[in-house]
This record gives structure tokens, sequence and C-alpha cells, in this order.
């Protein structure tokens, strides 16, 4: 499953309600930058409001609301706010999982893996002394 989140803002500008909102598919920004990009700027084109504007002002004061996640997005939203930074390391994280898994079943069947947990685990500390992080 996709992971996926409905964002808005919603705030007053010259006496009318403004409320621009997207959908943001996370995986699809996390393969093709790496990170996530901030949804301000986003926001702000898809409602059509410039950068260098009041409006745009007035909108980066407001927190963004999500309105709905599926995937890995739906752990990572609390009091109708997304954890960015928490989703990123999430889902690296799953990435670095899934490479493991594949090396893993060129050498191991799956029974073996299922059956012997501690594969799993002794592969994730090697991928980690590898890159420096254990």
């Amino acid at each position: 499953m996709k992971s996926e989140i409905e964002i808005f803002v919603q705030f007053d500008f010259k006496g009318e309600t403004r409320s621009p909102a997207m959908i943001i598919n996370l995986d699809q920004q996390m393969e093709q930058q790496g990170h996530l990009s901030p949804f301000i700027p986003a926001l702000a084109k898809a409602g059509d409001i410039g950068p260098y504007s009041y409006e745009y002002e007035v909108m980066e004061s407001v927190p963004v609301v999500v309105k709905r996640a599926e995937g890995a997005a739906v752990s990572f939203v609390v009091d109708e706010q997304f954890d960015v930074r928490g989703f990123e390391m999430h889902w690296r994280q799953q990435r670095e999982f899934q490479k493991i898994e594949e090396i893993a079943q060129q050498y191991l069947s799956s029974e073996q893996l299922e059956q012997l947990p501690q594969w799993r685990n002794a592969l994730v500390a090697a991928y980690q002394l590898g890159k420096g992080t254990s």
C-alpha cells in the first residue's frame, strides 16, 4: 500500500476563507528526492498563492492539517499533524530492510528466514556496521 497524505491549511485573507489542499504521494517523493519537500510551498502553488505575497505569509502562520493518511503515513499523524522526520527515518529503514531481505533470499530460503529471525538481525547489524552507524 502506498504512503499518502491529504493536507490542507485554512486561513482568512481579506475577508475570505482560503483552504488550499493537496494529496502527496510520500513514497514517490522519497524515491525521487530522498526526503519530503516542505508542505507550505506546495500548498501555496496548489492554491495559486505567490511565494512573495502577504497571503503566503498569513498561510505560513497556520498549521498544516492532515485530513487523511494511508499506508505507513498513518502511524506518523498525531492530532492532525504529520511527523515528517519520523516518516523519513521509517521510510529509509524500511528500504534498507527490503534490500537486506533481497540479499538474504539469495542465500537462504524463506522458511529459514522465518525460523531463524536472528539471521535477519545479523544481516541488519552487518549492514549498519558497513554504513558506520552501529
